[in-house]
């Protein structure tokens, strides 16, 4: 094992990974470890590595940094942050029990009517530009028990510098089953306003904004772009209201120049469009929409 990395199996992770983990979560407020962890990496200049099993996160906290409600939150340390999953899901057709799986539970969800509450973010800064947050996401997965309330999986509005890689996102985890077709042949619930994948930068970014393989199901808004230097590798969001949406919140920096996708799908998106608001937007190229 990588001794740059603190390490954290989940409760159903391989007695293998248990033994040689730093941290071992108990299937129940298992953000409380995972933010031991991050929190540990940034005294010790490591990096987070989640061994293969499920994480549940069951509730959202006040960071005390003014920004949205979140499970996990990750501090701006002035150099890049790296959570890293041991395997990509294959597949949750049927199941979400493979590879490294963030379920937010219900609980954890049911009573957030506050719009924009998150699962991960950055500490929250004033603006998302030079505040000392960086961070690389790889080789996980976040499903949201339902997708009937305000929830934002992944935050990166004030992350200045970002990698995502082999990240799928989905909002409708209690419908997945073995004698469902939910997400196949039979359309998820219809998802409120604020239940969103991923929201971009706030602008003008630090060196690059990379996102390669992020795909998002079921959710109102897939996709909010935003940001500078942008370059998005076979991302998607299907089965939802709106796919992908271009400068659809509010910014505080340089944003929306250029952004480049390369085989970008929506599929089953019930609402065709792109919206797009604010200022700004000079360079969009798609290749493959």
């Amino acid at each position: 094992m990588n001794f740059g990395y603190v390490y954290v199996a989940g409760s159903n992770s391989t007695d293998e990974f248990k033994a040689k983990a730093d941290f071992v979560c108990t299937g129940k407020n298992d953000e409380l470890v995972i933010q031991k962890a991050i929190d540990k990496c940034v005294k010790t200049d490591k990096n987070v590595f989640l061994l293969n099993g499920k994480y549940s996160i069951d509730a959202l906290y006040d960071f005390g940094d003014n920004g949205p409600l979140t499970t996990i939150c990750v501090p701006n340390a002035h150099r890049e942050i790296r959570i890293i999953g041991l395997s990509h899901e294959y597949g949750f057709q049927k199941s979400f029990d493979n590879g490294v799986v963030l379920y937010v539970s219900a609980d954890a969800i049911m009573n957030t009517e506050i719009d924009n509450a998150d699962v991960i973010r950055n500490a929250w800064s004033d603006k998302g530009i030079q505040n000392g947050a960086a961070l690389r996401l790889e080789n996980l997965s976040v499903v949201l028990a339902n997708n009937q309330h305000p929830v934002r999986c992944i935050d990166l509005r004030r992350t200045d510098r970002v990698e995502v890689k082999n990240v799928m996102l989905i909002s409708y985890g209690d419908s997945i089953a073995k004698a469902s077709d939910v997400g196949l042949g039979v359309a998820p619930p219809v998802p409120v306003k604020g239940c969103i994948g991923l929201t971009m930068t706030d602008g003008s970014n630090y060196a690059y904004s990379n996102y390669t393989n992020v795909d998002a199901l079921g959710f109102y808004e897939g996709i909010q772009v935003g940001g500078e230097h942008v370059i998005c590798i076979n991302c998607g969001a299907t089965i939802g209201n709106y796919g992908f949406t271009f400068g659809n919140y509010p910014i505080h920096c340089g944003s929306n120049h250029p952004i480049t996708l390369i085989t970008a799908w929506m599929r089953g998106i019930l609402i065709f469009r792109i919206l797009v608001s604010g200022a700004e937007m000079t360079t969009v190229k798609a290749v493959g929409l």
